[in-house]
């Protein structure tokens, strides 16, 4: 059941970015359906990739007193792991066998509680002159308002590879700096549930 439970979360995790966009369309909605809200509250930077195998970075504000973005979990957080039972399933190519399964059963939702609660760098891409970099992180920083800058940065391993191959770093043996924990003081959390198989989304 452990396992079964990291998978549920992971998969919570994405629809927390995804969705019903490009999540699960009958999960709750994420932080790509607010493309519309972000972007006419300029909180998105447009990165200069096109076609796919693109991802996104995010900035957030979550903070204990609840008020931006909170990942709401009904029943004061409770999850209901069901006892194991043979049942009917299908494989990826829909046939049918028995297996043991667990329902593991909880209400999750995503606050976001204001417009300046989130920003978003978008179109982010492998491809020299595409790829995320200090300026691209300032440009967003700087649609925060002061009084409520965000607490966390949020970014897959590519970005964050990325963000390292960035920087200039001095040595005398050529030893590559480190991979970066923080810009500006603000932690950098490194999540695979952002892929690297978004689509361009274009400023309306």
């Amino acid at each position: 059941a452990r396992r079964h439970l990291r998978a549920a979360l992971r998969k919570a995790e994405a629809q927390i970015f995804y969705g019903v966009t490009a999540g699960a369309a009958n999960g709750f909605a994420g932080l790509t359906d607010l493309k519309n809200a972000m972007e006419a509250a300029d909180m998105i930077v447009f990165g200069e990739a096109d076609g796919d195998n693109l991802t996104s970075i995010y900035m957030v504000r979550s903070v204990p007193e609840e008020t931006d973005v909170v990942a709401v979990w009904g029943q004061n957080g409770r999850i209901d792991i069901e006892p194991y039972a043979s049942q009917e399933v299908q494989d990826g190519d829909g046939k049918k066998y028995h297996a043991y399964v667990s329902a593991i059963m909880s209400w999750i939702g995503l606050q976001v509680g204001a417009t300046k609660s989130v920003g978003r760098i978008a179109n982010i891409t492998n491809t020299t002159g595409t790829t995320v970099n200090d300026d691209l992180l300032t440009m967003l920083l700087e649609k925060f308002p002061e009084e409520a800058p965000p607490t966390h940065i949020v970014m897959n391993r590519r970005s964050l590879f990325q963000l390292q191959r960035s920087r200039t770093y001095t040595s005398p043996t050529g030893t590559m700096g480190p991979l970066p924990t923080e810009f500006l003081g603000i932690p950098i959390v490194v999540t695979s549930t952002l892929t690297n198989s978004e689509t361009e989304i274009a400023a309306s």
